[in-house]
């Protein structure tokens, strides 16, 4: 197995799982407070892991202006996907989300020097699509008809995906400078501002102690998600590891399935097939 495959399937396992906890968080804390106390509580971990992983090298004002512009740009992105999913159907929002994808691939082979041979841009190409099919159920695209409220949600979520996956470009150069630890927890700094401003400007309900339970958890699946996600790229080909990484609504929906009893439908089972045999290609 190349090293892109095991960090864009970690990356991806470790996303699907907290993704599926976010969704019984949201319900307990809400989507202002999940959104601003799990990047609180993730910056804080991250903080906590410098202490043993300082950064490679000092900071200079060059890095840390990229890094504030990546993690705005991370930061909003998240926020937009909150307001995907409030005026649009998950079922529209997800696969349309996960375009954030090709906001790494085309920046990383345009600008960062990273080339992919035909075969492996194909096959990028292949779990990119097999993403989109698992992403949704067509059975409740096809009820939505023309209504105006799933093109705003999908407007939202080609935005959030667009804005997430140029503050993920902008982590590679950073991570490799001063380590995947420190890369990180820039970008969750930096984003903790634009948080900050939408929590404070925000009505939430009084955070509960199931509510923070479940916050601290998802915040440390996240955690781990995005460290795994930050070597892999430091190290490695953002152009493909980012793609496969991309896969996360799998695990998510496999999760659903095996736990909250919800059915899969064709074009999900079809979806499936296609990611893992192009993830088992990529890997020959």
């Amino acid at each position: 197995m190349i090293p892109e495959i095991a960090f864009g399937v970690g990356a991806a396992f470790l996303w699907g799982f907290a993704d599926f906890f976010t969704k019984k968080t949201v319900q307990a804390a809400g989507p202002v407070n999940t959104a601003f106390y799990s990047h609180l509580l993730s910056c804080m971990l991250t903080g906590i892991l410098l202490l043993w992983l300082p950064p490679q090298q000092s900071l200079s004002f060059s890095l840390l202006s990229t890094a504030a512009f990546g993690g705005i740009l991370w930061g909003l992105g998240n926020a937009l996907f909150s307001k995907a999913l409030e005026s649009g159907a998950v079922s529209v929002v997800t696969p349309v989300n996960s375009s954030y994808s090709l906001f790494v691939l085309i920046p990383s082979l345009l600008f960062l020097g990273e080339t992919l041979s035909p075969t492996q841009l194909f096959l990028v190409t292949f779990i990119i699509v097999g993403v989109v099919f698992t992403s949704f159920k067509l059975s409740e695209f096809k009820r939505m008809g023309n209504r105006s409220k799933p093109v705003q949600g999908a407007v939202f979520a080609f935005l959030s995906g667009a804005s997430s996956g140029l503050g993920l470009y902008f982590l590679k150069p950073i991570a490799q400078a001063v380590g995947a630890v420190t890369g990180m927890f820039l970008l969750y700094f930096f984003s903790l501002f634009l948080m900050t401003v939408w929590y404070l400007s925000s009505k939430t309900q009084p955070l509960s102690l199931r509510g923070f339970r479940l916050l601290a958890w998802i915040s440390v699946l996240y955690v781990a998600a995005n460290l795994t996600y930050a070597f892999g790229v430091s190290r490695y080909l953002a152009s493909l590891i980012a793609p496969i990484s991309s896969a996360f609504p799998l695990v998510t929906i496999v999760l659903a399935y095996l736990f909250g009893k919800e059915k899969l439908e064709l074009n999900q089972y079809v979806g499936i097939a296609i990611v893992v045999l192009g993830a088992a290609f990529l890997s020959i």
